[in-house]
């Protein structure tokens, strides 16, 4: 009898808890979705910031095909006045 309780409580104690219905998931666009992947996914975040320095490097390369210019303006001289 004793045997009976324990294997009972081991039975009970080791069962899987009940399971409850669930809520029915949001539906969800296809717009939705993509704009939740956008957000949550680090991957498509490194791309963007990888694009984005690219696209610096362009701009900042086609710089030195531009002309310059540059000024200079120097004076030297004696300021004593001679009578």
């Amino acid at each position: 009898m004793r045997c009976l309780v324990w294997l009972t409580a081991a039975v009970v104690a080791l069962a899987p808890p009940p399971v409850f219905a669930q809520q029915p998931a949001a539906v969800l666009t296809l717009d939705e979705a993509l704009d939740l992947a956008r957000e949550r996914s680090p991957a498509y975040r490194r791309a963007l910031a990888q694009a984005s320095a690219s696209g610096a490097d362009v701009r900042a390369g086609f710089g030195t095909f531009l002309p310059s210019l540059s000024a200079s303006v120097s004076w030297s001289g004696n300021s004593r006045t001679i009578l």
